[in-house]
């Protein structure tokens, strides 16, 4: 999974899908099943082989959606949806550790969103800590000059 691709897609995909529709999608692929005929051994080396890697690709997407894009959920009700997946998702030892994350992200995800959501101080009234100096919280595009933007979107 190329992370820099996945920030692209993350940023734009919603120009042609709907964040419910790509969560359903993620769940549909997540759940990728070995065709009928697959039997035995054939059908072990399938799910290790094939779905497994599917699986850990979709667990890393959501990861980087939820942490990236928490908003996403917070803003189309996706977070029930996700909730929800995460319960009913059969288990083996490996789902147990990718439930568990996902539950561990979403709570401290929550927590941070109700945070910032409760916090009295404007969020351009915030400053944070960047390289040792105190720098205003920039929290739009449209706190950027328009040659800041420029400059930032020609860097090579």
């Amino acid at each position: 999974l190329d992370m820099d691709f996945l920030q692209e897609f993350l940023l734009s995909y919603r120009s042609f899908t709907k964040p419910d529709t790509l969560l359903s999608m993620l769940f549909a692929r997540f759940t990728l099943q070995p065709r009928a005929s697959l039997v035995g051994q054939a059908r072990e080396d399938y799910l290790k082989q094939v779905c497994r890697p599917v699986q850990l690709r979709v667990f890393n997407f959501l990861k980087k959606w939820l942490t990236e894009f928490y908003a996403d959920f917070v803003d189309n009700d996706l977070l029930p949806k996700l909730e929800a997946w995460i319960e009913n998702t059969s288990s083996d030892t490996l789902m147990d550790r990718m439930k568990d994350t996902l539950r561990s992200l979403l709570t401290k995800m929550k927590h941070h969103w109700h945070e910032a959501q409760s916090c009295d101080t404007p969020m351009m009234g915030r400053r944070a800590t960047l390289g040792g100096g105190t720098v205003p919280m920039l929290t739009t595009i449209f706190d950027f000059t328009p040659q800041s933007v420029a400059e930032q979107l020609t860097i090579i």
